[in-house]
């Protein structure tokens, strides 16, 4: 079977000061540049943005940080750059107001609407398609777009590659997985090593309750996922791939036929791996459908072994353990296999970053705006936005030193990595609301920061510590598995936006798609026998899976033909 590359999320960020037109030049002594304003009247920009942050802290230009950009966005572009803000509860009905009315809209909008919400207000004249805006006056954009990670133009845009929003893109390798977390302390007391087989998990779920390496004198430690992570993270070990809920698990033949991963022979054997576990009481008997409340019970009685969830859950779990007075050291894996032979298949979620900027069809100067969103994706303007100041650092950051950080980790951080210089952390520590108060981090300009494994074993090992973590923060650990993700990992399917009547088309089959999981939940916890499988088959067969394949191979189709058009690598032998 052929198979996705993964998105490069190893590159590291360009630095690119210079945007749009304007020109720089250099100042004396510091080896930076300053840019110099066209001639003329300043151009006003406004963005209208929800405000989410704490009601003593408006999001307003009274901010410092609103302040600055605006200062940086005259100098740089001579615009008159400022934000109209809504309460958050309220913003998408201020905003459908807005729209409905089609009149007087700001010049940007930074929200992230559904796809067919996306392409509908496209459609209806409201905001502009950003190709030429894009391949004119935003360097940085397109390079992101169009190499670094192609699949942003896919989930930014229209089933024909036209690009309607710029997201923000602040994430890494941690963003793109869900693996099974594991209590290495309870192996180490079963005398287990890390399990890497489907066998080695049972067998260690097994040894921990006949062990009692909880310590409760009952055989109640068991694997709590929740039921699409499980799908996504476990199944690959038996040949089930892309999957989570019904609806959104589908994948691929040699030919880029398309099929729904939990309706194969895969699946079932897949799913009988699960009966197993359930009908001997290791997985949780919620699995299903769970509320917090009752896995935080079980996990603060000590009886979860095992978890799925994101990288980062590891030393998430040790801190949860140790706030109820439980030493426990949690360790998040590759994926298993089936055998001991077998390369772990780690299926990586598609990135298609998050909010996002889109121009409308009343902003008087487009080209200023987009020149406004592409500073956003430079390094000097995402780290204005994140931090507040411009790298390499001002009164509350300063440029990270790799000089003082352990050497396995020198050369391994992405580029224009800042901390807090000693004032930020006086201040922060003695005002813990200082980014509500300084305006840190608000997300009104763009953001595109591609983190590498080095930044999160760097946080790992220096925030959570090996002494409290134990495996889960060392910098090896993290290095050797985040890496094999990346050079390894393999994207899911994915698929362009669907037009209004596809949509609805869709919609159609929500009640098969309802089905498929409560069939497969039935088979799992044994109230169906894995026995009336093929029949089980045929029922979503009767009722439109292959209609609404052919829909989905469709959307598929135009994906992979916009990918090629771009000279995006989609698929390698």
């Amino acid at each position: 079977m052929k198979k996705y590359l993964s998105l490069m999320l190893a590159v590291l960020m360009i630095v690119a000061i210079c945007a749009g037109c304007t020109t720089t030049s250099t100042t004396g002594g510091t080896g930076t540049t300053k840019a110099t304003t066209a001639s003329g009247e300043p151009v006003d920009i406004v963005v209208l943005v929800a405000d989410n942050n704490d009601p003593a802290y408006p999001l307003n230009m009274d901010r410092p940080t609103m302040k600055k950009i605006a200062e940086v966005m005259l100098e740089k572009f001579n615009v008159n750059w400022s934000i109209e803000s809504s309460l958050g509860e309220r913003f998408e009905e201020t905003l459908s107001t807005r729209l409905a009315s089609g009149v007087d809209l700001p010049d940007m909008i930074k929200h992230r609407f559904s796809d067919s919400r996306l392409v509908e207000i496209y459609e209806s004249g409201l905001i502009l398609s950003l190709n030429d805006l894009i391949d004119e006056y935003a360097p940085d954009v397109k390079k992101a777009f169009e190499e670094e990670m192609p699949y942003l133009t896919i989930a930014n845009g229209t089933a024909d590659g036209t690009i309607l929003r710029v997201p923000q893109v602040v994430a890494n390798i941690q963003h793109q997985v869900r693996v099974i977390g594991v209590r290495k302390d309870f192996c180490d007391k079963a005398g287990l090593e890390l399990p890497k087989t489907t066998d080695d998990f049972y067998n260690m779920l097994v040894a921990f309750n006949k062990q009692d390496v909880n310590g409760t004198g009952k055989e109640d430690i068991v694997f709590w996922p929740s039921y699409a992570n499980m799908n996504y993270s476990l199944g690959t070990a038996f040949g089930v791939y892309g999957a989570q809920t019904a609806n959104t698990s589908w994948w691929y033949d040699a030919d880029k036929k398309l099929y729904n991963s939990l309706v194969t022979d895969m699946a079932k054997d897949y799913v009988a791996y699960i009966s197993k576990l359930y009908s001997e009481g290791l997985i949780a008997a919620a699995f299903t459908n769970y509320t917090a409340d009752q896995r935080n019970e079980a996990v603060y009685a000590n009886k979860v072994g095992a978890t799925v969830g994101a990288w980062w859950d590891g030393v998430i779990m040790a801190g949860t353990l140790s706030n109820k007075g439980i030493k426990g050291e949690h360790v998040t894996i590759k994926n298993l296999v089936k055998n001991d032979s077998d390369k772990s298949m780690n299926i990586l979620l598609n990135l298609g970053g998050y909010n996002g900027f889109m121009i409308t069809k009343d902003c008087d100067s487009p080209e200023k705006a987009m020149q406004i969103i592409n500073y956003g994706y430079t390094l000097e303007g995402s780290r204005l936005d994140y931090n507040g100041e411009i790298y390499p650092g001002g009164d509350y950051y300063k440029a990270t030193d790799e000089s003082k950080i352990d050497p396995r980790l020198q050369g391994k951080l992405s580029s224009g990595q800042m901390e807090y210089t000693e004032k930020g952390q006086a201040e922060m520590k003695a005002e813990p609301k200082l980014w509500n108060k300084m305006g840190f981090n608000t997300g009104v300009l763009g953001q595109y920061l591609i983190g590498t494994s080095g930044d999160i074993a760097r946080e790992f090992f220096y925030t959570f510590t090996v002494e409290a973590c134990g495996l889960a923060a060392d910098i090896d650990w993290n290095l050797e598995n985040l890496d094999y993700f990346i050079k390894n990992g393999v994207a899911n399917t994915a698929f362009v936006a669907p037009t209004s009547e596809q949509t609805t088309k869709l919609d159609e089959y929500a009640d098969l798609f309802t089905y498929i999981d409560e069939q497969i939940q039935k088979f799992m916890m044994g109230t169906r026998d894995i026995g009336e499988w093929d029949d089980f088959v045929a029922e979503c067969e009767a009722q439109g899976l292959a209609d609404v394949t052919a829909i989905k191979q469709g959307l598929f189709d135009s994906y992979v033909s916009i990918m090629d058009e771009m000279g995006a690598m989609v698929f390698t032998d």
